[in-house]
């Protein structure tokens, strides 16, 4: 306002001018009047500017708008911009770089555009980037999205919403690689639009939205029957199954599968069979079937290695490693899991990295070498927590709450059970939680709290046997090993463990399954790993 009354040139002690002034109603039309003092050059140059952004380079201000006139006019019309309070000179190195002093102006610059000049502009601003940077454009395409899918230009929007939204989910900003995918739906044929609800079905799991991929999913199948494409069908079918499989829903997740196997095994589509193998070896290692688990696992892993898939070959190798870990033998999970966790740190996945070293932690947590074991758990959680998948944060958690409670830091242990235990609580899945609450009861037991701890171990009995899954044997021992009560107790005769309690007790002390209200639990975690 002080701007807009100088550059009126009143004297802030004239009274009787300052009484007489005719005042802008609002902000929008106040800067809307500053704008209309300036120079037609000026004009233009400040609304050019203005589809930019608030952070504009000169040489973006002629891409935008080759028309402006000589670098030198231009230049002036910049600096009594600046003096004027509207913009701000940012650097002059390796380009001059100006930006709006403040946000509302440029909004109100771009807004008195018409609609038809704003879309021209933005799409000659797009050609420029595409030009100037053709070499190299994968660094310009968020900008080369947002420029594009405010241009008219229907066919540049496809391809960089879709470019900028791939690029996003593949290094794990899940939000922006939504906010991509979603935009850019409605303007594809049908025939493109099965790959897109897929992938952003996949950016939804990531992001514990499970029940929506499911949605995407299901969308997808329909379209790819529609067009008769029984390859993309079978794909399908695979997401929907790790989906249910996820959830526990294993009887669905079984049907989805056997289904996309038949009809990759129809087409002879090795790469989709070995998805459909690998799937299926997980279904059967979280019932409880680990021979056949293994079955599927090494049927898969010779199909990766003839055409040289090394992040898959990786992901096999760390479920083989699970497996042997479920059957007692520690010696050889730590070997496969070392392999696996060396080809993935070759090729960066971070994600796979965090699960390669969750499930070596979990390991050395059987080992004793419970330090280590935290070690891994450090560095795979904070890599998870970069990728954003909350699923896997919480089993990260719990297993570094794990640890804690092997190395006797009870008070972190419980901080770290309770944060997974919120994160688990939005997913709904039995199976996690069943053992987040034997890890609940292993610690409580640990304190000299055994009838809580065996109140956790009937709650989580009671959600294993609503899903079938059992404990595995060695993972059972383990268990009993945690409830085993301080050898005081033992010496005294006066009590049984709580181990050989939760065996006798189990049917008298486990609730219908749900019932139990684990909101209310202070503390939780799970020691499965999870599975690429």
């Amino acid at each position: 306002m002080l701007n807009y009354i100088q550059a009126r040139g009143i004297a802030f002690d004239d009274a009787q001018s300052l009484a007489q002034l005719d005042l802008p109603v609002s902000l929008h039309s106040l800067i809307l009047s500053r704008i209309d003092q300036l120079s037609e050059s000026q004009q233009i140059t400040l609304k050019a500017a203005s589809v930019i952004g608030r952070l504009f380079g000169t040489r973006l201000l002629w891409g935008v708008h080759p028309s402006l006139g000589a670098h030198d006019l231009v230049q002036r019309d910049l600096e009594t911009l600046a003096s004027l309070g509207l913009m701000v000179l940012e650097r002059t190195e390796p380009d001059t770089v100006y930006f709006f002093k403040h946000v509302v102006t440029q909004e109100v610059a771009y807004e008195s555009l018409p609609y038809a000049t704003r879309a021209m502009l933005h799409d000659q601003l797009g050609r420029f980037v595409e030009e100037t940077y053709h070499e190299a454009l994968d660094p310009h395409l968020d900008l080369l999205a947002f420029h594009y899918a405010r241009s008219n230009n229907e066919a540049k929007q496809r391809e960089y919403l879709l470019r900028a939204g791939q690029a996003a989910q593949a290094r794990y900003a899940n939000s922006a690689a939504i906010d991509y995918y979603q935009r850019v739906l409605p303007i594809l044929a049908r025939g493109q639009k099965v790959d897109v609800l897929l992938s952003l079905g996949q950016v939804l799991e990531l992001t514990g939205n499970w029940r929506g991929a499911s949605d995407l999913y299901t969308e997808a199948l329909g379209l790819a029957a529609d067009l008769d494409d029984l390859l993309t069908q079978a794909w399908c079918q695979i997401r929907l199954g790790e989906n249910c499989r996820k959830q526990a829903r294993f009887g669905e997740a079984w049907e989805w599968l056997a289904a996309a196997r038949r009809g990759f095994e129809t087409l002879a589509d090795k790469d989709g069979l070995g998805q459909a193998l690998h799937y299926l070896g997980t279904l059967a290692d979280q019932q409880g079937d680990y021979a056949g688990a293994q079955a599927h696992y090494l049927e898969s892993l010779a199909l990766r290695r003839a055409v040289g898939d090394q992040p898959r070959v990786a992901s096999l190798l760390s479920n083989l490693a699970i497996v042997a870990r479920r059957q007692g033998n520690l010696a050889e999970a730590r070997r496969l899991h070392g392999e696996s966790l060396t080809i993935r740190r070759g090729f960066g996945d971070r994600w796979a990295i965090g699960v390669s070293l969750n499930n070596l932690g979990n390991v050395l947590l059987d080992l004793g070498n419970d330090r280590e074991a935290a070690l891994c758990f450090e560095e795979a959680l904070a890599l998870m927590r970069q990728v954003g998948d909350r699923w896997t944060i919480a089993n990260f958690l719990n297993n570094l709450g794990n640890a804690a409670r092997g190395q006797r830091d009870d008070d972190r242990a419980h901080a770290l059970y309770r944060e997974s235990l919120l994160i688990y609580r939005g997913f709904g899945d039995k199976w996690a939680l069943a053992y987040l609450l034997e890890d609940i009861g292993s610690l409580l037991a640990l304190e000299g709290k055994q009838t809580h701890a065996l109140r956790m171990i009937g709650a989580a009995a009671a959600l294993r046997a609503a899903i079938r899954v059992p404990l595995s044997g060695a993972e059972q021992a383990r268990l009993d090993r945690c409830l085993a009560p301080p050898p005081r107790q033992l010496a005294g005769g006066g009590q049984a463990s709580p181990a050989s309690m939760s065996r006798r007790r189990r049917a008298r002390l486990s609730t219908p399954a749900g019932s139990l209200n684990v909101a209310r639990c202070a503390v939780g975690s799970s020691s499965r790993p999870p599975r690429l």
